[in-house]
């Protein structure tokens, strides 16, 4: 998380807002919505999408989708490399809402739903 990247507190929970270093009208911001309203058409809006390893937490189908999009879209189709986007770059965690995957769980993903992109 940059010092740009606003941090909100809620009573005891700690949120983190990643959109205002990504202009309004950015690619980015298209994507993000674009996945909300495909989910939403097909019913989806719930699922999880496991992680590769055990015992880590599932990641919202949402999440994953908006962030191999915009990935692809980008030029961008190597896990480790998405993975990595993922985790420093702004624009990435805007799309992916704060979420980290390591690339096997994006190799999974990508093996699974990669039909769509």
């Amino acid at each position: 998380m940059s010092e740009l990247d606003t941090v909100y507190y809620h009573g005891r929970l700690e949120y983190v807002e990643f959109g205002h270093e990504v202009p309004e009208g950015d690619f980015a911001r298209f994507v993000d919505l674009f996945i909300k309203m495909i989910l939403k058409t097909f019913e989806l809006k719930n699922e999880e999408f496991p992680s590769s390893k055990p015992g880590r937490k599932s990641y919202s189908l949402r999440k994953m989708m908006s962030l191999v999009y915009y990935s692809y879209s980008r030029g961008f189709t190597e896990a480790t490399v998405i993975a990595d986007m993922a985790k420093y770059h702004s624009y990435f965690k805007y799309v992916a809402n704060g979420i980290t995957p390591d690339k096997d769980t994006i190799n999974n993903f990508i093996n699974i739903w990669g039909s769509f992109f």
